[in-house]
């Protein structure tokens, strides 16, 4: 025998025309309220909780309400003459009003329902009107709606979310609500008719009830859901866009996905990571902007000041843009980690770090493009470069005289170069270099800054790589030493016997 209701045929629940029970309470509330019009707050509740008309469980459910507890007080008194312990518990925290007395030690804090919205003059005020016999019937049942409301509050149900394998949870109905909502936010700002006032009150209701739907869920656990997860949402809302777009109807699984994984998409984006990562990107597309038209001019693109530096130092060391690189891989001596502690420091020559006036630190040498420095001429050259920009040890001081006096055609020529432009020039490439800059860009930008030092006449650095450490020149033979008539045998033909 088959078992269920007819087409059309209605079984359990509430039968029609049946009052609810807080219908039933509003009708009591309005008859006590005639029946004593000078009853006050508490003898009317009395009565309302011990009127037998009303469903035992009503009364039961309204009692609470009715007779909230009060805080409980210490018996110590304070040196201020009030009682010590005149702020409540934790538990009771929740429980407290301006209007209750001390709670009862019988009842435990925990089986008494929190009384957030408890306003007794509210209710003095609604419990007046509807004690009133002369006021509007109208106004006397939205006050006695007003006090049921209070009584028996709406509780809502909590819809039941399985986590998604990412630890995420939002409700279905609730994702579904704001995946509507943002459809129809991307149809009104798309219409012409965007600006009357009608439609962009709708739009600015729509905003708000979106913020706050995104605001409810908690975010993705950053561990199981990134940057990576978050651009295959993207495309998979991509998908699902383009059935929409060719008119196909979804199906109810893929209706689902779709707010599903809109919901969690703008969540993340809305997040404190996702925000930095988008101030981080905006920072660096500005000292790109910079870079570029400082190099090859065009559009004015303003620098960064110092504030902004140090925000980018921050987000760029809080969020990294990808995995760390083992340092000792790096193919140039140029390629560093942004945040490195020597970052800003210049290599010796022999790829280490020194003071500069340590004995450890080798003599410098030019070993880029073709130029290439060594023995004392590199010295030379090294500190008499410094010494137009840079201010000299004692020690390096002494050195430099007495390199001076024992290679003095290698100072001369030394000091017919052009220093202050070398000098400028190659601080000015290592810093486009380790910007990131090929070397053809970083050559371009450190000419361009050098302008200013360029002289006529002077010696150049093939120059000084064409001296000898002797003080003559590659391209003039060498003298030769006097013959030795002594050992060399002569080239005169023997007498013959």
């Amino acid at each position: 025998m088959r078992r269920g209701s007819r087409p059309g045929e209605r079984r359990g629940g509430r039968n029609r025309g049946t009052p609810n029970r807080r219908t039933i309470l509003r009708d009591r509330i309005l008859s006590l309220g005639s029946d004593h019009p000078a009853a006050s707050q508490r003898a009317f509740f009395r009565k309302l909780v011990t009127d037998r008309q009303l469903p035992a469980d009503t009364r039961i459910a309204i009692t609470g309400r009715c007779f909230p507890p009060k805080r409980a007080r210490s018996c110590r008194v304070g040196q201020s003459g009030g009682l010590a312990g005149g702020r409540s518990t934790i538990a009771q925290q929740p429980l407290a009003t301006d209007s209750s007395v001390a709670a009862s030690s019988l009842q435990p804090p925990e089986s008494v329902p929190t009384i957030r919205d408890w306003n007794p003059k509210a209710l003095d005020a609604w419990l007046g009107v509807v004690q009133d016999a002369t006021a509007d019937p109208k106004a006397r049942r939205k006050a006695a709606l007003k006090i049921t409301e209070f009584l028996l509050p709406k509780i809502g149900k909590k819809a039941e979310v399985i986590p998604d394998e990412y630890g995420f949870l939002i409700s279905p109905k609730l994702a579904t609500a704001y995946r509507d909502i943002q459809l129809r936010l991307r149809h009104l700002k798309g219409e012409p008719t965007r600006k009357i006032p009608a439609i962009a009150a709708e739009i600015k209701k729509l905003e708000a009830r979106s913020a706050a739907i995104i605001r409810r869920p908690e975010l993705p656990c950053p561990s199981r859901y990134g940057d990576k997860e978050a651009h295959n949402d993207a495309v998979r809302l991509g998908e699902f866009g383009a059935l929409r777009y060719h008119k196909k109807a979804l199906t109810e699984a893929e209706n689902a996905e779709e707010a599903h994984v809109r919901a969690r998409l703008d969540v993340f984006r809305a997040g404190p990571e996702a925000i930095a990562r988008r101030r981080c990107a905006a920072l660096e597309e500005a000292e790109r902007r910079f870079r570029k038209y400082r190099l090859d001019g065009g559009l004015y693109a303003p620098p960064l000041s110092r504030k902004e530096r140090k925000e980018h130092k921050f987000w760029r060391g809080l969020y990294p843009a990808g995995p760390k690189r083992d340092l000792s891989q790096l193919d140039s001596e140029f390629e560093w980690y942004r945040d490195h502690p020597f970052v800003d420091a210049l290599l010796a020559p022999d790829g280490n770090f020194y003071p500069r006036d340590s004995k450890l630190r080798p003599a410098a040498t030019l070993e880029k493009g073709m130029f290439y420095l060594e023995g004392p001429k590199a010295r030379i050259y090294e500190l008499e470069k410094r010494r137009v920009s840079e201010s000299f040890t004692p020690t390096e001081e002494e050195e430099l005289q007495d390199l001076r006096q024992r290679h003095p055609r290698i100072a001369a020529v030394v000091s017919n170069m052009n220093l202050l432009y070398d000098y400028w020039f190659e601080y000015e490439l290592k810093i486009a270099t380790k910007a990131g800059l090929d070397i053809g860009a970083a050559i371009r930008q450190a000419k361009d800054f050098c302008l200013r030092f360029e002289k006529v006449g002077c010696m150049s650095q093939w120059d000084l790589q064409q001296l000898r450490d002797d003080g003559t020149w590659s391209y003039h033979p060498l003298a030769s030493p006097p013959a030795d008539t002594v050992t060399q045998p002569s080239n005169e033909p023997k007498p013959t016997k």
